[in-house]
């Protein structure tokens, strides 16, 4: 019996990723733990294991597709069994990697029916709107881009990452990560490495707000917001604990979908990505002693703060 071989959940929950290329080619031998192939997310390009032994056939999808997780990509059927019938080779990847399959010489490309030239090559967004690159969606909802209003250079009008950040500099609709609400402001920063403390205390100050309460919240799973003693040692204590703190429950769960930065993901659970501060006089108000830190904890990765006001109705 044949054992579909889908993608699994390699980047954010339920994000398309990037096909990169096949490890192993139609009809190869496989064993279990052996890269079949590899894919793009935001984050690196990883590669996905069999799961089962067998022989590798029914290849649905080609390097530069965009696949979503849980979707089959190919089969592996069992060393004594016969491969698929060409029928499905044909839906997934065309006559010449049917034929392949069929066990009978490729068909000529010149034998192929053209693919209308006013249809994109690329996967369509909602109401037929050229597609964009998994990194490019990303980048849009860190900046809060609207790919509706965004204009593709890629090819067949593929909205690239450099398309998103030209839109998010220019001002596009959309682009303030608060959704352009009037009262949430966001503040972009940058971080350098994997693990990295910075005080953005100052940029806090800098805001304007209404008399009241203030919130400030990260919306990443990998970074985390909090209050700690101004000390410039002790950033660099904040990114040792980061580090070390869940290091003694390792291997987690949640590398078994090949996602490396499990404990990113534990470390941003226990620190809290959200803050909430008085405001008097139009300033957050600080202990004397406190500074607000950002945590990133799966850099370098350009980043964003949602600072708004829990003074309702009322305008800064």
């Amino acid at each position: 019996m044949a054992t579909e071989v889908i993608i699994p959940e390699v980047g954010e929950v339920g994000m398309d990723v990037t096909f990169v290329r096949w490890l192993k080619g139609e009809g190869d031998e496989v064993r279990t733990g052996e890269a079949l192939f590899e894919v793009d997310t935001a984050k690196a390009v990883m590669e996905v294991e069999a799961y089962v032994d067998g022989r590798l056939a029914d290849l649905r999808v080609q390097a530069g597709d965009l696949v979503t997780p849980h979707q089959v990509v190919a089969l592996i059927v069992g060393l004594g069994e016969e491969r698929p019938a060409a029928r499905v080779g044909a839906e997934a990847v065309g006559p010449a990697a049917a034929a392949a399959v069929a066990g009978e010489a490729p068909v000529a490309a010149t034998q192929a029916e053209p693919e209308p030239a006013d249809v994109p090559n690329v996967p369509s967004g909602p109401a037929g709107r050229p597609g964009s690159s998994p990194r490019a969606r990303r980048l849009a909802r860190e900046k809060g881009v609207d790919l509706a209003t965004v204009r593709g250079t890629g090819a067949d009008g593929l909205i690239t990452e450099g398309d998103v950040e030209r839109a998010a500099a220019a001002g596009a609709p959309g682009g303030s990560a608060g959704g352009g609400h009037p009262r949430i402001r966001d503040i972009r920063i940058e971080s350098a490495r994997r693990i990295e403390a910075r005080d953005v205390t100052d940029l806090l100050l800098a805001q304007v707000l209404p008399d009241g309460f203030a919130w400030c919240a990260t919306q990443h799973t990998t970074a985390a917001l909090l209050v700690c003693e101004g000390d410039p040692d002790m950033l660099l204590d904040i990114e040792r604990t980061a580090e070390g703190l869940f290091a003694p429950f390792e291997p987690f769960g949640h590398r078994r979908n090949n996602n490396p930065n499990a404990a990113a993901h534990l470390v941003s659970s226990t620190f809290g990505t959200q803050l909430v501060f008085p405001v008097v006089d139009g300033r957050i108000q600080l202990g004397p002693w406190q500074r607000v830190v950002f945590l990133e904890l799966d850099g370098p990765r350009q980043r964003t703060i949602l600072v708004g006001s829990l003074a309702a109705g009322v305008e800064p």
